[in-house]
Order: C-alpha cells, then structure tokens, then sequence
C-alpha cells in the first residue's frame, strides 16, 4: 500500500509541477493555443479511441488499439504534471497467449482479463458516480467480421461482440481492472449489425444514453441504467429542418461528435455529413438545430476533428486540423461547405442563434501541425479549464502535446450577466463535477442579501452573504464536500427563493 501512495504522489509531481501549468493558463490569451513538452513515456497514438475520459480532479483516461494491432492498453493523463502513465498493460503476443483470438494476423484480444477492442469509437464514457467507464459495444465494430462472430461468440461467451452474449464491460481505475457483467435485460435484436453507438452520461437521470440510428424515422436511443444493469430501448421523435436532403440524412454514429451540454441538458451531435443535433431526454425529441451545410464537420475515424463541452464558457466547441489529411476526403467536405480547408481552426456553437462560428484565430502564437493521416484523441479538462489535444501520425510511437484555452471574452462569472434578469436565482450547472456558478437577478436588492448553501440534512455548508452583496454572481467552490444534492437559499429584502444543486464527484 505504500509503495501505491508513493508512485502516485510521484507520478503527480512529475515532469511537470501543477503550478508551472497553472501559471502558463494564466498567462495564455484568449483562443490560443500552448504546446507542452512531451516528455517521459507515452501511448501510440491510437486508431480506436479519439475520445478520452476524464474524472473530474486530475486523471483523464484512453483505452485502445492502433488499428487491429496487440497494444490494447490504458493509458493515463494527468495535465497538471504533463505525464502519461501506462495503468493497464499491452495484450501479450501470441506465444505469451496461445489463447489470444488471431483474425487476419492480429492480436484482437485475450481470454480473460479485458474485452476486445478494434474500433469502439466513441461508445463509451465516464461514470462519475462509480468511478469507472463504461463500455457500451452493441453493434460497435471491433474488427471482427460477420463470418468471425459466432465462432467468438461461442468459445470466447465474455468478448462482448454484438451477439446475444449480453455483456458489458466496464473499467475501475482505482482497482485497474476490466469487469465483464452480465445484463439484467437482453440486448433487443435489432440492434446487432455493423453499427456505431455513442454513449454518453447523463448527470440528471444518472442513467447512459446509447443513440443508435441509420438514417431518420426509425431511431432507437438505448437507456443503461449501471444500478439495475437494466437496458431500455426507446423509438425517439426526429425533428427536421427544412431544406435537409439526399446524403446529407446518412448518420454516420459512432463516428461523429458527441457531448452534454449541461446548460440545457441536452445532448448534442454532430457528423461528418450531418448537420447539427440537439437530443432532449425529456422531451424524447431529436431535434436538427443546423443544415449539414452550416455544419462544420467532425469524423472520428482517422480524426482530424473533435468535439468538446466547455463547461467554463458553457459551449460546444468543435476542434479541426485540416490540410494534408488522407482519412475520407474530409477536407474536400470542409471546402465545399465553405470553411477553410487548411490549418486549425476552432468552432464554437451559437445555441441561441442556431449557427457556427469560427473562432479568431491567435494574432501570435503557434497551433498544433497539420500531419499527414493524423490521429489523436482529446478531452476538456473541467478542473482547469482547457482543452488537451495529442496528435500524431497514424499508429505513430508519440505525439505532439497542446492545450487550447478559449474565452468568448468574458469569464464564467461574468456569464452570469447573459442570464434572464427575470430570474432572481439560477444555477449553472446544476449538476455538477468542478463548481457551479449561483447567480442573483438584477432587480434584486442584494444590499443586505443572504445567500447560504445546505446539505439535505439541514447543515450550512457554505455562507457566500458577504460576496452576492458585492457581485450578482458567485463561484460555488465545492471543496472538501461530498457528493449529493445541495440546497441553496437565497434571501433578498422581504423575498427568498431556492435552488437545488448537485455535486458528483
């Protein structure tokens, strides 16, 4: 046990010191981009996991394979410290495994230990509260093709390959293990084939949403529920715009984007001939807030793009490297539409007007390469507030490390302004992992205002009287709480409202 603590602390404090980070954040404009050193050892840049998962403090985590290649591993970053470390080790070869599965001279997996992996895309996502992430493989390819599956299937039950097995797989990193489970409830039928499923968390119905879908009219969203290990399948209501035709209603899920936007609770997507999506789970309504031809594309196969929630600007931000890529003809789909077909650009979405825009490019500065077939994976670190992006060449043995900071020009707590002044209390979000923003109305007299949060059991945790008398709007720093619901309570002259919020941690 000791031996544990020490290599974390080590690995904390490693070739990077939190502060030197910190201080470059500090120091950076708005919209720029910063290239770290890459030091110490790091992953292959990977074909099968564009999408990195973070854990809300300091560990962001990937898991795949280059192609069908045996480095099948878990890889994990920790920004503050700029270090990779290798947690969940490479497949053995075949003589160290003569139980691997070989298909077409590739080590695809093992017997016991972790599932499969070729291409899972973005079909998996953090569990923030379990710990874990959750593998979400109905219909995902993983390199097997159909003539394969059932001999899989029946020497190897806990693969987890779009069969009947019923099996999802799920990844603790505190116990740096690869749990198969059994489902409570069959996986319908219909949704085996070759398919791409996004699965994404849903902080307020803790519950995941697995979207599945080849074209409008017949979309079945799946519900995980990783309490029960029950699955439920809905048929969602697709709400088109007008004008939206021909290729452009192919959905190419699983190799789009995909993130919460917990502004609105609702999820967002998009893909590489697709246009804008809003799915909203209370409604059940699947809604196109953009033309494919105002939409500039993110494709996650071979991925020069991504797409992140900035949660400290409350956005959806799009990431493209352009220029010499060799993947599906991408930059040929971004010149038509209009957008620039080289260099890096970012992209930030305007809900309330329904459009992209590109961000302003640095008027110094440097942004990541453009690379020949490059691949790469990303995640939006939610403690400190950038995106990190690792690009390289296809199945490349390293890569280049940046982080992009982006500022729509104001700060989250002077977002607080952009709020309906008709509304004396809101917080934002109101399910949250890092901190939350309250702020007051306007028309309120804060000059004597008291504003208090709560635990349910009637403990006042924090007192922020003193800072909503100076500012309409106060940061909610977490600290040293628990996970739970939270009540906040704001009195102002002979008025008092309330508002609940959640942390998970």
């Amino acid at each position: 046990m000791k031996a544990r603590i020490l290599a974390a602390i080590l690995f904390c404090f490693a070739a990077y010191p939190f502060a030197a980070i910190i201080d470059q954040i500090n120091a950076m404009p708005a919209n720029s981009w910063l290239k770290l050193p890459s030091t110490g050892a790091q992953p292959t840049t990977v074909s099968s996991s564009p999408i990195m998962h973070f854990d809300g403090d300091s560990m962001a985590y990937k898991w795949g394979t280059c192609h069908s290649g045996p480095d099948n591993d878990v890889w994990g970053y920790n920004l503050s410290a700029n270090s990779w470390r290798q947690m969940y080790p490479s497949d053995p070869t075949v003589q160290a495994q003569p139980n691997s599965i070989i298909v077409r001279d590739s080590v695809l997996m093992t017997v016991t230990g972790h599932p499969l992996s070729f291409h899972q895309w973005s079909g998996m996502d953090w569990d923030p509260i379990h710990k874990r992430i959750w593998w979400f493989n109905i219909g995902s390819w993983n390199g097997l093709y159909s003539g394969h599956l059932d001999t899989v299937a029946k020497y190897y039950p806990d693969s987890c390959v779009p069969t009947a097995n019923k099996v999802l797989w799920d990844y603790n990193p505190a116990a740096n293990k690869w749990t198969a489970h059994k489902m409570a409830t069959p996986y319908p039928i219909s949704y085996y084939g070759n398919t791409y499923v996004p699965f994404r968390y849903i902080p307020y119905l803790k519950k995941f949403i697995g979207i599945h879908n080849t074209g409008y009219g017949d979309g079945y969203f799946s519900f995980f529920d990783p309490e029960s290990m029950t699955l439920i399948k809905k048929l969602v209501t697709f709400d088109t715009l007008p004008g939206d035709f021909g290729a452009e209603k192919t959905f190419e899920f699983g190799l789009m984007g995909c993130v919460y936007d917990t502004k609105r609770d609702l999820l967002i997507t998009q893909g590489r001939s697709t246009g804008t999506w809003a799915y909203n789970p209370k409604t059940n309504h699947y809604t196109e807030l953009t033309l494919a031809v105002a939409t500039p594309p993110v494709w996650t196969d071979c991925p020069e793009s991504y797409m992140v929630w900035d949660s400290r600007n409350e956005k959806v931000l799009v990431f493209v490297t352009t220029g010499g890529q060799s993947c599906y003809d991408v930059d040929s789909t971004y010149a038509h539409r209009g957008w620039p077909s080289s260099g890096t650009h970012v992209f930030a979405f305007d809900y309330d007007n329904r459009k992209w825009d590109m961000v302003p490019a640095p008027a110094a500065g440097d942004n990541p390469n453009n690379i020949t077939g490059q691949m790469g994976y990303a995640y939006f670190d939610t403690k400190l507030g950038v995106l990190f992006h690792m690009g390289g060449s296809y199945c490349g043995t390293g890569g280049e490390r940046w982080i992009y900071k982006y500022a729509n020009g104001t700060s989250i707590e002077q977002n607080a302004a952009r709020q309906n002044d008709s509304d004396p209390l809101t917080v934002r979000p109101s399910v949250f992992t890092g901190r939350a923003l309250i702020c007051a109305g306007t028309a309120l007299d804060r000059r004597s205002a008291s504003l208090k949060v709560f635990s349910l059991d009637g403990r006042m945790v924090r007192d922020y009287s003193g800072k909503i008398r100076l500012s309409r709007s106060v940061v909610f720093d977490p600290e040293g709480l628990q996970s739970g619901v939270y009540l906040i309570r704001l009195i102002a002259g002979n008025h008092q409202y309330a508002k609940r919020a959640t942390l998970i941690k």
